[in-house]
């Protein structure tokens, strides 16, 4: 599943902290860039191989626990700071 609930939050979170233009040009950009990663995924594996996939996929995972980080960080400290 690509889009969720995750993504509605996600959307209202930067919109309320960057504005709308800003989240919906992110937004567009996002679809761009996974539409892309879907057209050529067969493609993009066959050029870096299984080594170079799992690589990737560890990066990119480490990357995703950083921003679920940040999330938990800034909903305790503001729930925490009066």
């Amino acid at each position: 599943m690509i889009v969720g609930p995750a993504v509605l939050t996600t959307l209202l979170t930067l919109a309320r902290t960057h504005g709308y233009a800003m989240t919906l040009i992110a937004f567009a950009l996002n679809l761009a860039i996974v539409w892309a990663a879907l057209r050529w995924a067969s493609f993009i594996g066959r050029v870096l191989g299984e080594a170079g996939c799992r690589a990737i996929t560890k990066v990119l995972s480490v990357f995703l626990a950083a921003i679920g980080v940040r999330f938990v960080r800034r909903g305790i400290t503001s729930h925490l700071t009066p």
